[in-house]
């Protein structure tokens, strides 16, 4: 449970001025699972500890494999959401590389799990990240149609979040289209 409210305050903490708290809270969270063995604590653990740094923008290879690592560890442990989070991680990687192939392949991979599993929190990714892949090409139709999914499916478990991805999604179109 101690790692389990470890790994939840580093999550909550990510935009708060106080990262040393968050770096303690998501450290502290990884050594108590692995202490006690508690695979699916140690799923979330770990996840909170590659977000921290975001590690796969200055080495997607180790952020590829810290994300197989949380793969395998929500797969035995049963994890859906630990499986999620493992391909939201991929993806983040394989941007960072430029391989677009395994960007579509992992996001076609995580809209079919998160339909699977039914989660508010993660069918909200789908049509975002769809989205992102619209803006990549210049498909300005397609990216404010998404953009715009992703905001009406967005709003209730993301927030206030999902108003700032909207705004920052609808801004590449709005330029090109000079308004």
């Amino acid at each position: 449970v101690r790692s389990r409210l470890l790994s939840r305050l580093a999550d909550v903490l990510i935009y708060s001025p106080d990262q040393e708290r968050r770096t303690r809270a998501a450290h502290e969270a990884l050594q108590v699972a692995r202490r006690v063995g508690d695979i699916e604590a140690l799923v979330f653990a770990t996840a909170s500890n590659f977000a921290l740094g975001w590690r796969h923008q200055d080495d997607p290879a180790g952020g590829l494999a810290l994300a197989d690592e949380i793969t395998g560890l929500a797969e035995k442990a049963g994890s859906v959401p630990g499986r999620l989070l493992s391909q939201w991680f991929r993806i983040g990687c394989y941007l960072v590389m430029g391989d677009i192939p395994s960007v579509d392949r992992e996001i076609d991979a995580l809209g079919k799990l998160a339909e699977e599993y039914r989660s508010p929190w993660f069918l909200y990714f789908k049509p975002l990240l769809g989205c992102m892949r619209a803006l990549l090409d210049g498909r300005w139709g397609d990216a404010e149609r998404l953009a715009r999914e992703a905001l009406a499916v967005g709003q209730g478990p993301h927030g206030a979040a999902a108003l700032g991805f909207f705004g920052a999604q609808m801004f590449p179109p709005r330029r090109e289209q000079g308004r």
